[in-house]
């Protein structure tokens, strides 16, 4: 009998606790409903929409999931109440047309209760792209209106008078596009852009006019000093769009107002990732970057004279960037990079990809680059290496020739290559000995480019990667 009433408290015991649905954490069924919106398009939405309304045990993380990263404010705003905040037709000029645009605005002043459902909802929010630009974002405009919503500067007056402190709690990802056109003036950073900075904000994409840049960086630096990924672009207007005022100085490509400084770079001392694209940097601002301990990847443009007078000379040999990972340089002169890659001291460069615009560079200028990159902390793991030497269609300037034996050679010391392209303007002669030495230099060699120009055919006939990548295939 022992035995038998044994056997009937195990089953007892294992009915009672089994496995169900009210049994699985919190985090597993946050990513289920991940998976449900993985796509994040609008036949996922009512997926999971309507898996939240169908078990009330999934609510809380559909609702998470759904709130996590926004395309716009315009969702927050449409929670608050109707008689507050509602869309109002607007005329608005398109083309050679008329469209029936949404503008959202402020009925009457908010009290402090108006905002609680807004707030509910807001701590859910960790990703927001202002103003919005996404095409998914039409579907929070109501159905007859045939533009994007508008939200009127008087909501954010009113937001940051009357709105909650901080507005999003937990956002930790910004990115802000600037629709200002160059040939006015403008003011300094808008109500909407400083609304949304805060202690917990760690990476911000700014896409800025050129006159907010250095107020921009003000702000951000004092109001999110944790932010750890920085991404600046700046288009530079044509010459048609360029205000009439005298201090606005532009060199076809840049202007002192985009100009970024060691001192303007004060305040980011958390940095991991920064992309600085149309900006210009100079050379304490290079060494404010290098000096920080946790920087791993970096992208900027360097636009330089034709003496390299404001080129690093004096950092050669020197410590800096010790942790970089991933570098990549867009410039006008391939010397300014032999240059600057004297200064990065790091023995984790794993990814390096350098552009050259303009002219291609001359022969020996590429040799002296592979040779510093080559003799650099980096040759026993650099696995991708890309090196652009000018435009393939820019017929402006004859094609350089870059022969194997100077440019490749030093190379031959980076034996954990992977990836290797070297292209543009340029060609480089190959053959079989020279893919054996490859072959034997580089034994986890995957992807190698090495196009030749359109209008460039040696005796008639143009090598394409893949014809080289099956004769490496062929050799090994």
């Amino acid at each position: 009998m022992v035995p038998v009433q044994s056997t009937m408290d195990i089953t007892t015991f294992t009915y009672q606790y089994q496995a169900n649905i009210f049994s699985l954490p919190y985090s597993l069924r946050t990513r289920i409903c991940e998976c449900l919106y993985e796509d994040g398009t609008w036949e996922s939405l009512q997926t999971i929409l309507s898996f939240a309304l169908t078990c009330s045990w999934f609510t809380d993380p559909a609702l998470d999931v759904l709130w996590r990263t926004l395309p716009s404010i315009v969702p927050l705003l449409r929670t608050l109440p109707e008689d507050l905040c509602q869309f109002l037709p607007e005329i608005r000029a398109s083309d050679d047309s008329l469209i029936l645009a949404a503008k959202l605005e402020f009925l009457r002043d908010p009290i402090p209760s108006d905002f609680w459902r807004f707030k509910e909802y807001a701590s859910r929010v960790h990703r927001l792209q202002m103003p919005t630009n996404a095409s998914t974002s039409d579907i929070f405009a109501p159905r007859y209106f045939s533009s994007r919503p508008i939200i009127s500067t008087h909501i954010w007056y009113v937001l940051n008078r009357a709105g909650p402190k901080p507005l999003l709690p937990n956002l930790t990802a910004l990115c802000y596009t600037d629709q200002v056109a160059y040939n006015v003036w403008v003011t300094p950073i808008p109500d909407y852009l400083n609304a949304f900075l805060g202690p917990s904000l760690t990476s911000i994409d700014l896409h800025l006019h050129p006159m907010r840049v250095q107020h921009a960086l003000g702000i951000v630096a004092r109001s999110s000093p944790g932010i750890q990924q920085l991404s600046m672009h700046i288009e530079p207007p044509s010459h048609a769009d360029l205000p009439s005022h005298a201090f606005l100085k532009w060199d076809k490509r840049m202007t002192a107002l985009c100009t970024l400084t060691g001192d303007t770079l004060r305040g980011f001392d958390h940095l991991t990732a920064v992309k600085l694209d149309g900006l210009r940097i100079t050379i304490d601002g290079l060494e404010r970057l290098g000096q920080l301990p946790s920087l791993r990847t970096l992208a900027f443009d360097a636009y330089c004279a034709d003496l390299l007078w404001d080129a690093p000379h004096e950092y050669r040999g020197l410590y800096f960037f010790l942790n970089l990972e991933t570098l990549t340089i867009r410039t006008n002169m391939l010397e300014w990079c032999m240059i600057f890659l004297e200064m990065v001291a790091s023995s984790h460069l794993q990814v390096l990809s350098i552009t050259s615009i303009g002219r291609p560079a001359p022969s020996i200028a590429m040799a002296a680059l592979c040779a510093v990159v080559g003799t650099g902390p980096w040759n026993d793991i650099l696995h991708t290496l890309q090196i652009l030497s000018g435009r393939l269609d820019d017929t402006r300037y004859a094609v350089e020739t870059y022969r194997p034996s100077d440019v490749f050679a030093p190379l031959l010391t980076c034996s954990a290559l992977r990836r290797i392209s070297m292209y543009g303007r340029c060609r480089v002669p190959r053959g079989d000995a020279t893919l054996e030495a490859w072959t034997a230099a580089w034994p986890n060699l995957s992807h190698l480019d090495l196009r030749n120009p359109p209008d460039d055919h040696p005796k008639g006939w143009q090598w394409s990667a893949r014809d080289i990548e099956q004769s490496l295939l062929a050799v090994m």
